[in-house]
């Protein structure tokens, strides 16, 4: 019992998803994933991931409800981004979120979602243009792959990251 105190005390993540290594014997690519309602996204390459439970959001005043706030992680700011709101104009209630937080350090962004992050295998690459893609982020996708029936999207972090910034900006 005490061990768990002293998790929570040292700020640990309640969940740590670090990036994905291919497994010999595979066929197809590995990764995990995350789905905004039916759109499905990749964890970047070589990027960790963790969740985290139930984070006080501080709110920011004067920007969107898709940017609900900023949540402390071991001494950083993390900006919150509610994907949910910005794609599909339907925000996630915030009473009890569940935050991915990608990349680390002053690196990190976090996005409020409704079930955790999946581990994928047997990605196969397909076609980009035969995938539809909400105009809004078109330009952030870099690849698509396919999982039996369902479409995960690829994007690059620094310009989808950069997009979010220049977004917040404009409000």
């Amino acid at each position: 019992m005490s061990a768990l105190l002293e998790e929570a005390e040292a700020g640990l993540p309640d969940l740590y998803i670090g990036p994905a290594a291919s497994a010999n014997g595979v066929q197809g690519m590995q990764r995990y994933g995350f789905r905004i309602g039916p759109l499905g996204f990749l964890f970047p390459e070589q990027c960790p991931g963790e969740i985290v439970m139930n984070p006080e959001i501080r709110p920011i005043p004067h920007t969107r409800n898709w940017m609900p706030g900023v949540m402390a992680l071991r001494s950083n700011l993390i900006p919150v981004f509610d994907l949910h709101a910005l794609l599909l104009e339907s925000p996630i209630d915030l009473n009890k979120p569940m935050v991915l937080v990608l990349d680390q350090g002053k690196q990190a962004l976090g996005f409020v979602l409704k079930a955790s992050p999946q581990w994928l295998t047997e990605l196969i690459e397909t076609p980009a243009a035969d995938v539809p893609v909400p105009d809004l982020i078109a330009a952030q996708v870099s690849k698509a792959y396919r999982q039996q029936e369902t479409i995960w999207l690829a994007f690059n972090k620094r310009d989808f990251f950069t997009f979010l910034a220049e977004r917040v900006k404009s409000c």
